[in-house]
């Protein structure tokens, strides 16, 4: 199993960040975050609301990012949310 680089990861999150500034959101709301990685090791990562999720298949892990989520952050949610995927492959073994 090949999980994404933290790197990766932080870069998308630093991106959904962006985005969530674009769209005006204040800085009190949280926007959730989802990485879903596959067996074969390709990733995504879904924001918004979970329930527009439609592929369930992989490894996930969850975290919520804000206006104010700083590149640092980005770095230090990426680990988590590898982690998470990690725990979630580990325990459909």
């Amino acid at each position: 199993m090949r999980m994404p680089s933290a790197k990766d990861v932080a870069a998308d999150l630093k991106d959904v960040v962006l985005q969530i500034n674009r769209d005006g959101m204040s800085a009190d709301d949280y926007c959730d975050v989802r990485l879903q990685v596959n067996a074969d090791g390709g990733h995504q990562l879904h924001s918004g609301d979970e329930q527009y999720d439609t592929d369930h298949t992989g490894f996930w892990g969850s975290s919520v990012v804000s206006v104010n989520t700083t590149p640092r952050e980005c770095r230090n949610i990426a680990r988590q949310l590898i982690n998470e995927a990690w725990d979630s492959y580990y325990s459909s073994r």
